[in-house]
């Protein structure tokens, strides 16, 4: 298993930009072989994190979602 997880600092304005784009990415991965899970996107209101999670049979799945940039 393979757990890739991001964590955000947007600034307050672009909050729910980010939240938008975290989506988008979420529906994106979940379309990918190999994932086995998409977390909600979890928020801190007090430190403004915006953070999620995906974890993948393994980092070779992972890797072949996005591709040989990664």
């Amino acid at each position: 298993m393979f757990v890739f997880y991001s964590v955000h600092y947007p600034l307050p304005e672009k909050k729910e930009f980010w939240i938008q784009k975290m989506r988008q990415f979420d529906e994106l991965m979940k379309k990918q072989p190999g994932i086995m899970f998409v977390s909600d996107i979890f928020q801190d209101p007090e430190k403004g994190t915006l953070m999620g999670f995906t974890f993948w049979e393994s980092q070779e799945a992972f890797q072949a979602a996005l591709g040989p940039s990664c």
